[in-house]
């Protein structure tokens, strides 16, 4: 799940920070995000299928739907809440809450690539580890999340070789996961404080691959 939390003290941070991007980052875009989240949820599916495929590992895509009332899930609720976000695996679905969405739109669109590419890792780790890896303690969902960090930072990679990210891209990606981060104090702190998830994905951004992780 990709879990926001409401620290004013990060949010300036944040907001500070994507403040400072150059001029073409897409700060508070306007319209409609649904033609940008399905152009990413194509373009992800093409690169993960051609990694698999590539390394002789069956792939299947998982599903996305956007949230915008309270909906059953296999998985629980799924609410429209800012926060909500979550991959389901007994459906293979990622669940986009639309306060997230707006809010990530509100940042940039590569903040939405961030969220969709983050729970798509998700999906990833189900096709590719036992189910007993997902123990449910607190470490084992801690190395996971990071892990989905860094992989999509390693998606991130995968767009700036082909030439389709622009100057504050990757400043919209940091605001995100700056932003998702456990609050410093927070007990059980498992999806990384907001500099485990930066670095995770800049791990992944950096070097194209996850070796780190595991992966």
């Amino acid at each position: 799940m990709v879990r926001r939390i409401t620290s004013f003290l990060l949010l300036a941070v944040v907001l500070a920070s994507v403040a400072g991007a150059p001029p073409t980052a897409a700060i508070g875009e306007g319209g409609d995000p649904w033609p940008y989240v399905q152009m990413e949820y194509r373009d992800i599916d093409v690169h993960w299928r051609s990694v698999f495929e590539g390394a002789g590992f069956g792939y299947a895509s998982p599903s996305l739907a956007v949230i915008s009332e309270p909906t059953a899930t296999p998985c629980g609720d799924a609410s429209p809440v800012v926060g909500q976000t979550f991959y389901c695996a007994r459906n293979t679905t990622i669940y986009y809450a639309g306060g997230d969405l707006a809010g990530d739109w509100y940042v940039g669109d590569f903040a939405i690539t961030f969220t969709i590419a983050h729970e798509w890792a998700h999906h990833l780790q189900r096709l590719v580890y036992d189910a007993s890896a997902f123990t449910g303690d607190d470490s084992s969902v801690l190395f996971f999340e990071l892990q989905a960090d860094c992989l999509a930072g390693s998606y991130g990679n995968a767009l700036t070789a082909s030439g389709v990210v622009e100057p504050g891209d990757i400043e919209e990606a940091l605001a995100i996961a700056l932003v998702i981060g456990d609050p410093v104090l927070a007990d059980g702190q498992t999806h990384g404080s907001p500099e485990e998830r930066v670095d995770a994905y800049m791990d992944g951004f950096n070097t194209g691959s996850c070796r780190t992780f595991g992966w």
